[in-house]
């Protein structure tokens, strides 16, 4: 059976592999590269980017997974990495840094030899490249495999690319290829900084595709290393730690989790506010009143290593450009996060709602681990409850071209009183038809048919999915001639069980999706995730986009086995 992955609602663009990015909104993903070949222009009056192939190239290296450094033992050094690069994103504008400060690492192993983490620290990709060092200077041999996809065939040099002019019909093109530099090299100082050589905007470090050596799009200049001795914020010694004393809640992604707790005169400590770095600490001091407190934040935190990342504490505030697009944009350094702890409700809630808290990885730019935004903290002695009801289910009718349907719906953890539930416990039945709809173990790729979906669960076939973030979930259906569509919330906590109502959706009324059976599809392009076009009966992962006879699209991520 052919399984494909709508991306939800038409709302998420970023290839497999790819950060969705906002210039000034970033979230930092792990082994975050996009194979994006078909960059030609930047908008306004700034340079256009094209892959010219008429540019003579060094001959190309072609890399394999096993290439790939990703495990190394030896003496780690953490070390903060200061460069000036940029980022060519979607062919709409460039990314630009200026002096930006990261977080890596380096590893000193046998016989002289070194392993440089994230060489490219604004692109991490999670792979180190491997050096000698040579009396003061360390020497990285080029070009190096950091990156490759095994379904594609395809991956990424560490090179070093030149700047090159490019006039075609009378139109002025910029381009970088990989130049014929066999080396990269470090000059090592007496405090122990690094320093590349030789490397400046019409000579940038930057990576390749392994089977063309054509420029990926990202490169850096200015690249330096310098030992990281700042120290992760813990709880003093004499201070007992409350677990699970709060909550964190936040009704606009629909769940929490517990975050711990310690209290110290005029310094309190909180652990777990980050979904994505539960163990990090973070420091508040406390003003007291008589029926509240004041707690603040102190901004550049250092709050530990994600994923080889170094991550500080950062206030942003959110705002809306011309566009109606939304962006963060980050507050002086002086900015204290402020929360208002009101004794007699025993919640925290924040002081102003348009300002976020960010685990970010620069003290310059947005570039977070994780954002946590019009949220609460709560004390909650039990995690029993009802569940609330599921809401906003949409779906999509593709039986008729492609054999299958989408329900996306909203799961939400909180109870019908609205506090958070545990997630561990909570499940969801789809209905067909008035029918629980029983998920097929072979049409899933699951190991036994499944009826009760585990709220957090998702399938290696990703036709059960769980959209980052939020509690917003997709099904794939393969039943046809559904008339109602519904979905109910099983709670099982502490031996009780207890369920939602069954919020169904009528598909023969208008409430269905406009996104729905009523369009009629025009064509339909497929791509892979390089950019290439290729015939619709491709295997692996690739990209389809459906145009429809009224002029709009939608892009579908499928996987073909």
């Amino acid at each position: 059976m052919k399984k494909s992955l709508l991306l939800l609602g038409a709302a998420c663009t970023a290839l497999c592999g790819s950060a969705a990015v906002n210039k000034a909104h970033q979230r930092y993903v792990s082994s975050s590269f996009s194979f994006e070949r078909n960059i030609l222009t930047k908008d306004g009056d700034a340079k256009s980017y094209r892959n010219n192939t008429g540019i003579k190239k060094a001959l190309a290296k072609v890399g394999s997974a096993e290439d790939v450094i990703y495990d190394v033992e030896g003496q780690k050094l953490n070390m903060s990495v200061t460069c000036s690069g940029f980022t060519v994103y979607d062919g709409e504008y460039v990314f630009e840094l200026e002096d930006e400060v990261f977080g890596s690492h380096v590893v000193f192993g046998e016989n002289d030899e070194v392993y440089i983490y994230n060489i490219l620290p604004q692109i991490p990709i999670g792979s180190y490249v491997k050096g000698k060092k040579a009396g003061d200077k360390i020497v990285v041999d080029i070009p190096q495999t950091v990156l490759w996809n095994e379904n594609m065939k395809e991956g990424a040099n560490l090179t070093i690319c030149d700047y090159y002019e490019i006039e075609e019909d009378g139109e002025i093109y910029y381009d970088y290829a990989p130049s014929e530099d066999t080396t990269l090299t470090f000059s090592i100082s007496k405090d122990g900084t690094w320093k590349a050589e030789g490397i400046n905007p019409r000579h940038i470090i930057a990576y390749s595709f392994c089977t063309d050596g054509v420029w990926t799009k990202y490169g850096a200049w200015d690249l330096s290393l310098e030992p990281f001795n700042e120290t992760q914020g813990s709880v003093p010694d004499d201070l007992e730690v409350s677990e699970n004393f709060w909550t964190y809640k936040c009704d606009y992604i629909g769940y929490g989790w517990p975050v711990n707790f310690a209290q110290g005169g005029e310094e309190v400590y909180f652990q777990g506010l980050s979904k994505e770095m539960p163990e990090a600490w973070v420091k508040a001091s406390v003003e007291y009143d008589d029926t509240e407190a004041h707690v603040y934040i102190d901004q550049n935190q250092y709050v530990g290593d994600y994923d080889g990342v170094f991550v500080v504490t950062k206030c942003a505030k959110l705002l809306v450009n011309e566009y109606n697009e939304a962006y963060y944009e980050l507050m002086p350094d002086d900015y204290r996060f402020e929360l208002i702890w009101d004794y007699e409700e025993e919640k925290m809630v924040l002081k102003d709602p348009s300002v976020v808290l960010l685990f970010n990885m620069s003290k310059k730019e947005v570039y977070f681990v994780d954002e946590l935004y019009e949220f609460e903290l709560i004390m909650q002695d039990s995690y029993e409850g009802t569940p609330a009801n599921p809401y906003n289910l949409t779906y999509y009718d593709w039986m008729e071209e492609y054999g299958e349907a989408v329900l996306e719906c909203y799961i939400p953890a909180l109870s019908t009183d609205g506090y958070v539930l545990d997630t561990d416990d909570l499940y969801y039945i789809v209905y067909a038809n008035g029918e629980p709809l029983t998920l097929d173990a072979q049409d899933y790729g699951l190991e036994e048919s499944l009826e009760e979906i585990p709220w957090s669960f998702e399938n290696d076939d990703m036709t059960i999915l769980k959209h980052y973030g939020s509690c917003c979930h997709a099904v794939y259906i393969f039943v046809e001639g559904v008339s109602t569509i519904g979905v109910q919330s099983v709670y099982k906590y502490d031996g009780i069980e207890t369920r939602s109502e069954i919020v169904t959706l009528d598909l023969e009324s208008s409430s269905v999706s406009d996104i729905s059976a009523d369009k009629k599809v025009a064509h339909v392009k497929c791509f892979d995730i390089a950019g290439r076009e290729v015939t619709k009966d491709a295997k692996g992962l690739f990209i389809k986009q459906i145009t429809f006879t009224d002029g709009t699209s939608i892009t579908v991520k499928n996987i073909v086995r």
